[in-house]
């Protein structure tokens, strides 16, 4: 069951970022889920969060692709205590990237998503949901 979709605008920081750009990067992604939500408490079910970093990198370029996996441990932490109560809820997680340059396939475009590809910049389009049984 879908809970809570939303994009985080602009290019995100990772968990081995300065920690003040961590702090900053988290009140961004808090204002991002606070927009989209429509839940009155914090949610106390176990919860699976799926991540896509869409950023931008010339094709062919040497330059270091994103690591997604050092994307999540920041949001996870900066939706603790606004979505739900302990990051231990989020029992699974999973991220990927795409580089706004390439060719790739969206079926179902939902209006969020569509937000972020029509901003022309990189963002982070992140979808919660409770998991089967919760």
């Amino acid at each position: 069951m879908l809970l809570l979709e939303f994009v985080v605008l602009g290019k995100p920081v990772f968990i081995d970022d300065d920690w003040q750009l961590l702090d900053a990067w988290k009140q961004h992604v808090q204002k991002a889920a606070r927009t989209s939500m429509q839940l009155g408490s914090l949610l106390d079910i176990e919860l699976s969060l799926q991540l896509t970093h869409y950023f931008d990198l010339p094709l062919g370029s040497k330059a270091l692709m994103p690591d997604s996996k050092k994307l999540i441990a920041p949001i996870v932490d900066a939706l603790q205590g606004n979505l739900y109560e302990s990051v231990s809820q989020v029992v699974e997680r999973t991220s990927s990237k795409r580089n706004l340059n390439s060719s790739f396939r969206i079926q179902q475009l939902s209006p969020t998503l569509a937000e972020g590809l029509y901003s022309g910049q990189e963002f982070v389009h992140a979808i919660m949901k409770g998991c089967n049984g919760s």
